[in-house]
């Protein structure tokens, strides 16, 4: 339900994306922001992850899609997903609501390089404070994107991988598993 409130408060196509992405993908907010437009092959993305290792993360039908149609509006040449944002305050323009959700399709409004991690973490706070949603940090989004793929089937070692993690017992932190999950995991695994 969290979620859908989530995608529901998310205002314009910039923060549609970031959220389907994040849950898609399971990546880190660092990871989110260096995500070149060169990098993204259809459901396919090339991350550079910790410690200078780059790996796959792949996007489902709705992340896929929400970038698609982002991309479609971007009239920039920045090579970034998310583009760097000049300074909205110097920009009086942007006191309309319209264009302060939109400054990105501006080209004006874009700098060299790419967003913030405190700004994908800002955004991520507003959209939760609308949804009224506790800590939807990009963080969380890590993690529930690591727990839903867990109980929906999907191995340990596989969501580690995904995650990038090298060791197991790292991912297992991530998790966020109930005592019912344990109970309908061994109702269908144990005889």
């Amino acid at each position: 339900m969290e979620i859908e409130r989530l995608r529901m408060a998310a205002d314009g196509e910039m923060q549609k994306m970031m959220i389907e992405v994040l849950l898609s993908t399971g990546c880190r907010v660092t990871e989110l922001v260096n995500i070149r437009i060169d990098e993204i092959q259809k459901d396919e993305i090339t991350v550079h992850g910790k410690g200078e290792k780059d790996g796959k993360v792949y996007l489902n039908a709705k992340a896929e899609l929400a970038v698609q149609v982002y991309l479609a509006k971007r009239r920039d040449e920045n090579p970034y997903l998310l583009p760097g944002a000049k300074n909205m305050r110097e920009r009086k323009e942007m006191d309309r609501k319209e264009s302060r959700k939109n400054w990105w399709m501006d080209r004006n409004n874009t700098t060299e390089g790419h967003i913030t991690t405190s700004a994908v973490e800002s955004t991520m706070r507003t959209i939760a404070d609308r949804a009224e949603v506790e800590q939807a940090n990009p963080q969380k989004f890590r993690r529930t994107c690591a727990t839903l793929a867990l109980r929906r089937g999907m191995p340990i070692a596989q969501v580690s991988r995904m995650l990038g993690h090298e060791e197991v017992g790292t991912t297992q932190i991530y998790l966020d598993l109930k005592e019912e999950d344990l109970k309908r995991s061994h109702e269908k695994y144990v005889v």
